[in-house]
């Protein structure tokens, strides 16, 4: 077995023993797993994660849909995204969206992706963090050169995340490709200041910055703002 898939609305109510027991036997073959809309919360991650922390064959994780807050994130981050200076795990996908990331959360996973070299891709889209703190984990970037797929959408962002984001354009360390900053409360002043950023930074890796349907006037609500630099 190499992937394994639990949703709720499609499987029923969720046996945590049950499901924890068919996870440690097959986990070793294990290179996706799906546990998305099953209401996890930071104790339910915690019972399905604590005997696997060894184990290195997971690529892709999807925990979208839940109810995973701060205490979950950490023992995410300790399981699968801190470097243990010895390769780490060979995660590469992880979606968190629509779980309940605080400010805390946020900085914790940040801090955790400093050190990371295996995660390609990132989602946070709907989440309860606010724009100081998605822009601290800009911030938490600045070294990190794996992450090429990025999703904060839904998430109230505005212009400390855009400060955060120009600055990581600048520095020309980063690999990210994609940056989807849709449905929040970007400023059409804020959009035209990542835009001039990556015109004076022709070498970023960035290809698309999507920024449809945020808060800007004469923002069309299908434009993606950066599109195919490359």
């Amino acid at each position: 077995m190499n992937s394994l898939r639990h949703d709720m609305d499609k499987l029923g109510t969720l046996s945590f023993t049950h499901i924890t027991s068919d996870l440690l036997q097959g986990f070793k073959f294990l290179s996706n797993l799906s546990l998305q809309n099953n209401r996890l919360n930071d104790e339910d991650i915690f019972k399905i994660f604590q005997s696997i922390e060894s184990s290195s064959s997971l690529t892709n994780l999807n925990l979208s849909h839940n109810n995973i807050s701060c205490d979950g994130i950490k023992h995410i981050c300790n399981t699968f995204i801190n470097s243990d200076g010895n390769g780490g795990s060979l995660l590469s996908g992880l979606d968190l969206s629509n779980n309940r990331i605080n400010n805390e959360a946020c900085c914790v996973l940040g801090e955790a992706l400093k050190g990371n070299n295996s995660l390609c891709s990132v989602y946070l889209t709907l989440n309860n963090f606010d724009d100081q703190a998605a822009a601290n984990f800009f911030q938490s970037l600045q070294n990190n050169t794996t992450l090429t797929d990025l999703n904060l959408s839904s998430n109230s962002l505005g212009k400390a995340t855009t400060d955060a984001l120009i600055c990581l354009i600048a520095e020309g360390n980063t690999k990210l490709q994609s940056v989807d900053l849709s449905l929040n409360q970007l400023s059409l002043v804020d959009i035209k200041a990542i835009r001039s950023s990556v015109d004076s930074n022709r070498n970023s890796s960035i290809k698309v910055i999507d920024v449809r349907m945020n808060s800007a006037s004469g923002i069309p609500t299908d434009a993606q703002f950066i599109n195919n630099l490359s």
